[in-house]
């Protein structure tokens, strides 16, 4: 999709408005609109005042209001002038004062009502008139021929001296609410009045050749900032201060220019567009935008609505006699773009493979954009880019998981969004996240070791690249609540010193805590078993037995041992015999054998 909206084909022809939730231009024609020349815009009451011309001389200030503007008009002033060409200036304090001037362009004749243009006041100039500006209700500055400017307190019924401006001609005068009356010359010069048109100063420097149209910014009564245009670009200029013109477009064929009540600059070129230029102020170069108009003809005129809550652009197509009008939304006058998701300085945490998984970044949904860029940076002035992505939501997808971003683990980044399609919206303002460390290892005890001690347990882990201190926590549940200790060290290390139940599971876990958050590590450890219970020794008391007189015994008599002896002698010869008499049968039997085996053969 294109960054710049074509407006060409968005704009509705009817007399009613357009759609408010689309920004398109919205066309208002009625017959009694013809030969339109000029246009002025009154936010509060609503109305919309028209000038037409007559090449009979009869001139016309036509006004609508009510809803839908444009629909219904009234005539309320005819002119009869020489030039066939009026002009339409508001008050600044329209929506107090009700005051309107019309002046003949070329001509002399002023005309004046303080009652939204309900009766006039018919006034004289002191000479031909180039342009007018208003003030108050009835303070007018008008730009005669000759570079003369002249002022009015007295709703030109009276005027003052005529006062040179050094210019040879005058193209344009505008003023500020300061009272600072700014004039851009016919040949790329630049003048202004700080006093209220009593003197005036030069800018040394012209800003080109050609007509210069000259407006202040919104905030000029603290900044001094002017902008001015010719035929080679868009400048900016701070009173004061300056010293040489600083170009902020480059752009040729400006006819008007108008400042929002947020500060946008908005730049006419008939045959093109507006261009838009968010946040011009600013040093570091503004946000810049084409507006397509909505047709090919020629549209010289570009006003804005004094005072507006709105940035509301309203251009006219003299070829056609029609009005367009085209409501900005995507300026501060409607929203600020609204960060979401992370917080403002969260920690985005890694996954167990050291990537960042799934980061997403959220916002505020802004009114009527369709197309969002949202940009990652070094620093927190938005200088270094290290990302840059489109989103048609509210909402994109950094990183998947995956290390495609670059985005490194501990360092700080800043993150902002804007709308880039139809229109540029101003940038939210930016917040940080910081990319969380990854988690460590354990060294001991690791998990499922068995047999810890229950005592003067020394905890260890690897360390991690830049980590500078860590949390160490230690419980008897896997979530680590009702923790037994939980402490921060800038070690790798901590020794518990307390005493733990004997076969008992206990977890531990390590996170660093700086630079950054890392990822909580949590391991499981069991302690030793209760060694077996030995009883003790049984004292045994030893007690001697009691003493018993025995008496000896008698002397044994001789015969005994007599007997005995002769008993066993008699033993003895008869197991004598028994043997010899088996030796001699044994003997015989043998010899027998040996002669019948003799007889045999």
């Amino acid at each position: 999709m294109a960054l710049v909206l074509s407006l060409g084909t968005l704009f509705v022809p009817s007399l009613a408005r357009a759609d408010e939730d689309e920004l398109q231009w919205t066309e208002i024609d009625s017959p009694e609109l013809t030969n339109l020349c000029d246009i002025a815009v009154a936010p509060s009451p609503r109305s919309l005042f028209a000038a037409t011309y007559n090449s009979t001389g009869i001139e016309t200030v036509w006004r609508s209001a009510g809803t839908p503007l444009g629909k219904f008009w009234g005539s309320v002033l005819t002119i009869d002038t020489t030039s066939n060409r009026i002009i339409l200036r508001l008050s600044p304090n329209y929506s107090s004062d009700y005051t309107i001037y019309v002046a003949e362009i070329g001509g002399d004749l002023i005309m004046v009502s303080h009652n939204r243009g309900n009766s006039w006041e018919e006034r004289c100039a002191p000479g031909e008139v180039i342009d007018m500006t208003v003030e108050d209700d009835d303070t007018i500055y008008i730009a005669l021929p000759g570079g003369s400017i002249q002022k009015s307190t007295d709703a030109a019924g009276a005027w003052q001296d005529p006062v040179d401006s050094e210019l040879s001609e005058i193209n344009m005068l505008t003023v500020t609410e300061e009272g600072t009356v700014l004039v851009g010359g016919s040949n790329g010069e630049v003048v202004y009045s700080l006093d209220g048109d009593d003197t005036f100063t030069k800018i040394p420097e012209d800003v080109g050749s050609g007509n210069v149209q000259i407006v202040a910014d919104v905030n000029y009564g603290e900044n001094g900032i002017i902008y001015a245009a010719a035929n080679e670009g868009i400048y900016r200029w701070n009173i004061g201060v300056s010293t040489t013109w600083q170009r902020i477009v480059e752009e040729i064929g400006v006819v008007s220019l108008a400042v929002g009540s947020d500060g946008t600059l908005y730049a006419l070129k008939p045959n093109e567009g507006v261009i838009r230029l968010l946040n011009p102020a600013a040093s570091s170069g503004a946000e810049i935008d084409l507006i397509d108009l909505p047709a090919g003809n020629i549209f010289p005129i570009l006003k804005l609505p004094s005072n507006s809550e709105q940035n509301e652009l309203w251009v006219i197509d003299t070829a056609s006699d029609i009005i367009y009008y085209f409501i900005d939304t995507l300026t501060l006058c409607y929203i600020t773009p609204t960060l979401n998701t992370p917080s403002d300085g969260a920690t985005i945490p890694l996954d167990p493979r050291g990537y960042v998984s799934q980061f997403c970044l959220t916002w505020d949904e802004l009114l009527n954009a369709t197309i969002y860029e949202v940009a990652i940076y070094l620093d927190s002035g938005c200088t270094e880019r290290v990302w840059l992505g489109n989103s048609d939501t509210t909402s994109i997808l950094v990183t998947d998981g995956d290390d495609s971003t670059g985005l490194a683990a501990g360092t700080t980044y800043y993150w902002r969004m804007r709308s880039i399609a139809p229109l540029k919206s101003l940038w939210a303002e930016p917040r940080s996240f910081t990319i969380g460390l990854g988690g460590v290892q354990a060294t001991f005890p690791t998990s499922g070791t068995t047999g810890v001690p229950i005592s003067n347990v020394s905890f260890t882990w690897d360390s991690y690249p830049s980590a500078t201190e860590y949390e160490f926590t230690l419980a008897q549940k896997a979530d680590l609540t009702a923790s037994i200790v939980s402490e921060k060290v800038t070690s790798t290390a901590y020794k518990y010193t307390g005493n733990l139940e004997y076969s008992t599971s206990y977890f531990w876990g390590v996170k660093i805590t700086k630079p950054a958050l890392g990822p909580l590590s949590v391991f499981t450890f069991t302690t030793r078993a209760a060694p077996e219970e030995i009883p003790p020794p049984v004292r045994v008391e030893i007690v001697p037995p009691a003493q018993v007189e025995v008496a000896s015994p008698a002397a044994t008599p001789i015969w005994v041992w007599v007997t005995a002896g002769s008993c066993a002698a008699l033993i003895a010869a008869v197991l004598i015999f028994i043997f010899r008499r088996r030796a001699k049968v044994k003997g015989n039997l043998i010899g027998k054998m040996k002669q019948d085996e003799g007889n045999r053969s």
